[in-house]
Order: structure tokens, then C-alpha cells, then sequence
């Protein structure tokens, strides 16, 4: 009988072990860009508001909402820390405020980081920097964020 009510616990407890994983599988894992623009911080996730591709040279992670537009792209397709004055990077942010005004990297006075620290099926990384821009072409503000994007191929 012990040996029986053994085998039987031994039994239960593997079955409740095995199935507990397997709402752990997490094939599809959201997607994100995420970034503080100016003081304001700016969220775009799923497949409509965002998106990542590499057309063979660059790597390109955008996102658009109501209310902003921002991309970074980057030389090549791997892992790294990417700036500006290194011209492998660019940065841009559309942000409304009245007219929808743009900010990029490519002023002067301005400076950014970009941290790739996965890139496979997806591009995960952070970045931090200020840009220039505005109605004036000369406003500087900072930026920072991060993001997690599936990496479509278009290379071919």
C-alpha cells in the first residue's frame, strides 16, 4: 500500500510539475518602444504601432502614434553600443506640439547612444541623448528610452 500511495504522489506531483510550464511559453512576447521626449514619456506597442527591419546595410526600429513618430536606425545588424559621432546611428522624434515638429541628431550641439544588447529575431536595446530641432531648428532636448521589435529581413 506505501508503495502504491508512493508511486501515485511521485505521479501527481510530475504531472502538476510538467503542466505548470506550459503557460510559461512565451512565443509571442510584446513588442515595445518606450522613450522620455522632453519630459513627456511616449509608449508604442503591437504590431500596428511599431516595427523593425533590416534592408541589408541598416537596421531601422520605428514607431508612430497619435501624438508622435520616432525612429533610430543603425549601421549593420548586431549587437552594440552605436553614437552619433561615430555615424553609425541616426535618431529622429516627430513630437506635436503645435505643428508637429521634428528633432534629429543631426545638429551640433547635440549627442546620443545606442545600445543594441540582443539582435536575432528581435532587436532589444536602450538609448539615451539629446536631440535638436523645433520651429527654431535650434532647441535641444533630451531623450531616453528603450525598446524590444521582431526584425523583419528585408535584404533580399
Amino acid at each position: 500500500m506505501k508503495k502504491t500511495l508512493l508511486i501515485l504522489t511521485v505521479l501527481t506531483i510530475s504531472v502538476f510539475s510538467f503542466t505548470a510550464c506550459s503557460d510559461d511559453d512565451d512565443s509571442n512576447p510584446e513588442q515595445y518602444v518606450e522613450f522620455t521626449f522632453d519630459g513627456s514619456t511616449y509608449k508604442g506597442t503591437g504590431i500596428i504601432a511599431i516595427e523593425a527591419y533590416y534592408d541589408g546595410s541598416s537596421t531601422t526600429v520605428a514607431c508612430q502614434q497619435s501624438g508622435y513618430y520616432f525612429w533610430i536606425e543603425i549601421t549593420g545588424n548586431t549587437t552594440g553600443t552605436y553614437t552619433k559621432s561615430s555615424t553609425d546611428a541616426a535618431m529622429t522624434v516627430e513630437a506635436s506640439e503645435g505643428n508637429y515638429d521634428a528633432y534629429n541628431g543631426d545638429g551640433m550641439s547635440t549627442s546620443f547612444e545606442i545600445k543594441v544588447t540582443q539582435y536575432n529575431d528581435y532587436i532589444k536595446g536602450t538609448f539615451t541623448g539629446t536631440l535638436e530641432g523645433g520651429a527654431s531648428g535650434d532647441v535641444v532636448k533630451n531623450v531616453s528610452g528603450s525598446f524590444y521589435v521582431k526584425v523583419v529581413d528585408e535584404s533580399y
